[in-house]
C-alpha cells in the first residue's frame, strides 16, 4: 500500500482519488495546498498532478489554491524510489525530476487514454453546441477545423444527427477520411469562402487558423466553440465582429468528470504497477 498525494481542483481528480483509495492511502488537496510543504516530514510514494499539470510551465495547476506551488517544491515530499505523475508534463518538470533522481511519467501520453478521453470531450462539445444555438442540429451547417481524435468523433455524432458538417483539414488524407465519413471537406485556404454559411463552428486545431479576413466572413448568428489548448481565433476579434464565443476547454471535467476520472485512474494504476518501489 502506497502513500499518494493528489494536487489539483479538477473534478476528475476526486474520482481518481476515490479509485486509488481502494488500495492505497490517498490524500487529495484542492486548495491551501502550500501547507503540505510547510515544515512537514511526510514523504509520498507518488505525487499526482492534474491535466494539464501546469498552465505556466513553472507551477502546479491548482485553480483553487491562492499560493503557487513551483515544481521544485514537489520534490521535497517525494519518497525514495517515488514518482511524480501528471498530464501534459512540460520538459522543465522532467529536467527537475532527472536532476533529483525522481521518476516522472505523463499518464496522458498513453494512446489508449487519449482515445478514451475523446469520448467525453466530443460528447461535451456536442452538448455545448446544442445548448448554445437556437436551432436543431438536424440540417444545421456546422464547421469543424481539424480532424483528429476528438474532431472525428464529434463529426460522426453530428452527421448521425443530420447536420451538414464541413471539415477543414490541412492533410489530404484527413479530408478524404472526413468525406468517407459523410462530411464535406476543404483545405484551410477556403475558410473565408465557407465561413459565412456556418451557424456552428468548432475549432480543434491548437494554432491560430482564423485570421481577421476569415472572422469577418463568419455569420453574426454563428457560435464559435473553442476546443483547442491554443485558440484558433482571437476571442476579442470575434467579439468585435459580434460573434458568440464559447470556451470549451476542460470539457471532460465539466461534463463527465466521473468517466474521465476513471480513465485517468486506469492509466495511473498501470504506471504505478511498473514501479515496484511505489506499490
Amino acid at each position: 500500500m502506497a502513500d499518494i498525494l493528489i494536487l489539483g481542483g479538477d473534478k476528475r481528480l476526486q474520482y481518481v482519488a476515490d479509485r486509488l483509495n481502494k488500495n492505497h492511502r490517498t490524500e487529495l488537496c484542492a486548495d491551501n495546498c502550500r501547507r503540505i510543504f510547510s515544515g512537514t516530514t511526510k514523504r509520498y510514494n507518488a505525487v499526482i498532478l492534474g491535466i494539464p499539470c501546469s498552465t505556466d510551465k513553472k507551477n502546479v495547476n491548482i485553480p483553487l489554491s491562492v499560493e503557487k506551488i513551483p515544481f521544485e517544491l514537489l520534490t521535497t515530499v517525494v519518497a525514495e524510489n517515488g514518482i511524480i505523475l501528471g498530464g501534459m508534463i512540460p520538459p522543465v518538470l522532467y529536467d527537475i525530476c532527472e536532476e533529483r533522481n525522481i521518476a516522472c511519467r505523463d499518464y496522458y501520453k498513453n494512446e489508449t487514454v487519449i482515445l478514451k478521453n475523446a469520448v467525453p470531450s466530443a460528447e461535451g462539445a456536442l452538448a455545448l453546441g446544442i445548448n448554445s444555438t437556437d436551432k436543431t442540429i438536424r440540417g444545421m451547417n456546422i464547421l469543424i477545423t481539424g480532424y483528429g481524435r476528438i474532431a472525428s468523433l464529434l463529426a460522426r455524432y453530428l452527421v448521425s444527427m443530420g447536420a451538414v458538417v464541413t471539415v477543414a483539414a490541412r492533410r489530404e488524407e484527413k479530408r478524404v477520411l472526413a468525406e468517407i465519413n459523410g462530411c464535406r471537406a476543404v483545405d484551410f485556404s477556403r475558410l473565408s469562402a465557407i465561413a459565412g454559411n456556418q451557424l456552428l463552428i468548432y475549432n480543434t486545431v491548437p494554432h491560430p487558423v482564423f485570421d481577421e479576413k476569415a472572422v469577418a466572413e463568419i455569420s453574426r448568428k454563428a457560435v464559435y466553440i473553442e476546443l483547442a489548448s491554443v485558440p484558433g481565433a482571437d476571442s476579442g476579434l470575434l467579439a468585435r465582429y459580434g460573434i458568440t464565443f464559447v470556451n470549451g476547454s476542460g470539457l471532460p471535467s465539466r461534463t463527465a468528470p466521473e468517466t474521465a476520472g476513471e480513465i485517468i485512474a486506469e492509466s495511473i494504476i498501470g504506471i504505478l504497477d511498473e514501479y515496484t518501489g511505489v506499490i
